[in-house]
């Protein structure tokens, strides 16, 4: 940007590890400063995304960086009257308390009534979530209120508004509990000035007000929307009726919630989105409580206002959005589920359209063949069926859940493309020329009916099977097996996280870390299941 003003004008200090404008006063030429304006407007016209390097995070192409109060400067004695980027689409907002004066005086330079979608990146976050029933008191600040007020401006022709908190937009590497935080000016200036235009709400990092959501039924054209529910909403969302927050446009809502709290439950009375046909529902699983029946969630759900649901996704807050290393993820919280687990999915009719249910992680040890055949015959429409277990403490265990128990349960389940489970492989159906049925007594013993293998047709759609920690006697055998009853089958994996540890371990031929060698020992002996896994990955290869 700045190579386009003369010589002179942008120079570095002393050390070279800055370059800055220099100020008005001190620049003899003042023609040279107007024909970098006029050069610069020329170039700016074009531009339509600026994104924000946070200057904390190291820059590995060693380019120079540009000084904090250079754009004090520049909205100072900027030669504009004009936005000086009139075709701006996309502009990325820093928030950095560490750097408060680029975090005023930027807005002002880059916004421009063109402007449709904003990203804020807040560098100071409310660490309060660590605790197990976390309260959030109101801490706005001058330096939200100087970006909010800015992007107040712009707000009713705005189609997309998102505060990052994680990820490559953020100015701050979360910890996956990382939020911004209450801040009541901000949802009370900024929110009315939203209008019909947002399709793109991103707020998962504001805890609101309760009373809040009965306030944001003006964003009628709404498609996309995050939020966070906490303790304290519950009281607060007290007085809202139902159907309080109606957005006839939703699509897509992501929540994120705490598994002991019982919040959701008023949320979902008063929500009432017709149009619904995602929800990914993101837990923070704390400490002491390390196992989750989501019973309680699922029969928040209502039906009702759900009928066009066809993708619920179940998953620890931390799974996205924290760098977790393998040995991490082995004991972690995860969801357990059990026979009572899906009954209100499978008592409500609207939920039998159903294309995608995806649970990860979790432990299914106590689901069985009888189980899964009613899960798979209430969702006839699933394409995806993800149920990730890779619960290593319980690897050596069997699973209650046979081959023939799968090959009869996804009978139901025509369009299924992807499956995701953990199941017994050590003994798989026969084929009609083997003589031999005893492997397939097994798979009967807890069937949902007495319906044949033999009857059954190969399954038409399945692409793509996770085995996760499935055990099995014989890869040859499985492969076969997989081979004549999914003949579109592309891909087989299993054993994930154990595969990542071997990766690690082993990484450039030697023993990358002496500490990992001792977190893989217990583990040992998952590399006879990985050494037969390897056999059916390769006849699908």
């Amino acid at each position: 940007m700045f190579r386009v003003f003369p010589r002179g004008v942008v120079v570095y200090n002393e050390d070279r590890s800055y370059k800055y404008i220099r100020q008005v006063t001190f620049i003899n030429d003042k023609e040279k400063l107007k024909a970098g304006w006029e050069r610069l407007r020329r170039y700016a016209r074009h531009v339509r995304t600026i994104y924000w390097r946070n200057r904390h995070i190291p820059d590995h192409s060693y380019r120079t960086k540009i000084h904090p109060d250079t754009l004090r400067l520049l909205n100072q004695y900027g030669d504009f009257a004009e936005p000086l980027f009139p075709n701006l689409q996309t502009v990325h907002l820093p928030l950095i308390n560490e750097d408060p004066i680029s975090t005023v005086f930027y807005p002002a330079l880059v916004l421009s009534p063109s402007v449709k979608t904003v990203i804020i990146s807040p560098s100071k976050f409310d660490e309060s979530l660590w605790e197990e029933q976390p309260r959030f008191w109101d801490h706005s600040d001058h330096l939200w209120d100087a970006v909010t007020s800015r992007v107040a401006e712009v707000a009713p022709t705005l189609t997309s508004f998102k505060i990052a908190t994680s990820g490559t937009l953020s100015a701050h590497f979360s910890n996956g509990f990382s939020v911004a935080g209450r801040l009541l000016k901000v949802e009370r200036e900024l929110f009315p000035a939203f209008s019909t235009s947002l399709k793109i709400l991103d707020i998962d990092s504001l805890i609101l007000e309760g009373k809040t959501f009965g306030c944001l039924n003006h964003l009628t054209r709404l498609v996309k929307l995050k939020l966070t529910l906490v303790h304290q909403q519950a009281a607060e969302m007290a007085e809202l009726v139902a159907s309080a927050l109606c957005l006839p446009s939703l699509e897509n809502l992501t929540l994120n919630l705490f598994a002991a709290e019982a919040t959701h439950s008023k949320f979902f009375e008063i929500l009432d989105a017709r149009k619904l046909r995602v929800l990914k529902l993101k837990v923070f699983l704390l400490e002491p409580l390390r196992i989750y029946d989501p019973h309680p969630l699922f029969a928040a759900l209502r039906a009702e206002r759900l009928a066009n649901l066809e993708e619920l996704h179940l998953s620890r807050r931390l799974e996205e959005d924290s760098p977790l290393l393998w040995f991490e993820r082995l004991d972690e919280p995860r969801f357990e589920l059990s026979p009572r687990t899906f009954l209100p999915l499978l008592q409500q009719t609207p939920f039998s359209n159903l294309k995608t249910l995806r649970i990860d992680p979790c432990k299914s040890s106590a689901l069985d063949d009888r189980i899964l055949a009613q899960l798979l015959r209430g969702w006839p429409k699933l394409e995806n069926f993800e149920l990730r277990d890779e619960t290593m403490s319980d690897s050596g265990s069997v699973s209650l859940i046979t081959a023939g128990g799968v090959r009869r349960a996804v009978g139901a389940a025509p369009l299924l493309q992807r499956l995701v489970l953990r199941f017994d492989a050590t003994s798989v159906p026969p084929s009609g020329s083997d003589s031999d049925g005893a492997s397939s007594n097994r798979s009967n013993s807890n069937s949902a009916n007495e319906t044949t293998l033999d009857d059954l047709p190969p399954h038409p759609n399945l692409t793509d099977l996770d085995a996760c920690i499935s055990h099995l006697r014989s890869g040859r055998q499985v492969a076969k097996w997989l081979k004549r009853d999914f003949p579109n089958l592309r891909g087989v994996r299993s054993f994930g996280l154990y595969r990542e540890g071997l990766d690690t371990l082993y990484r450039f031929g030697e023993v990358n870390d002496e500490r990992y060698v001792e977190m893989m020992q217990p583990y040992e002996p998952c590399s006879v299941m990985v050494d037969r896994w390897n056999d059916v990955s390769r006849c699908f290869r």
